[in-house]
């Protein structure tokens, strides 16, 4: 359904918006590091932006799927039900990573 795609510095792409849903997600990793592919859902009350500007030693998310290890040029699938929402996508062990980024899911493809 999307292709992610890691690049310098642990940034994910897109290659189209996700939506609610069995989502399949081929992530590629076009660095020579390996990375994290995480999602968590934004709890209720914040936005993403919000909940990227909290401190580190703020309350988590809600893990909502993902990969712990993508290899170095390596490319992994996985699959994941999203409700519709704010969630955060990350690379690094704190979510609340430079890095990291807000995104929406809608409710239903278009």
């Amino acid at each position: 359904d999307v292709i992610a795609r890691i690049t310098e510095g642990g940034t994910v792409w897109f290659s189209a918006p996700i939506v609610a849903g069995w989502m399949v997600i081929r992530v590629e990793n076009e660095t020579r590091e390996e990375y994290e592919f995480k999602f968590q859902r934004v709890p209720s009350g914040l936005t993403g932006k919000q909940f990227l500007a909290q401190p580190p030693s703020s309350g988590p998310g809600v893990p909502w799927g993902g990969l712990s290890s993508v290899p170095p040029r390596g490319a992994v699938m996985t699959t994941i039900d999203f409700e519709p929402g704010e969630y955060v996508v990350g690379t690094w062990p704190p979510i609340r990573h430079p890095t990291s980024q807000a995104i929406t899911v809608a409710a239903s493809r278009r």
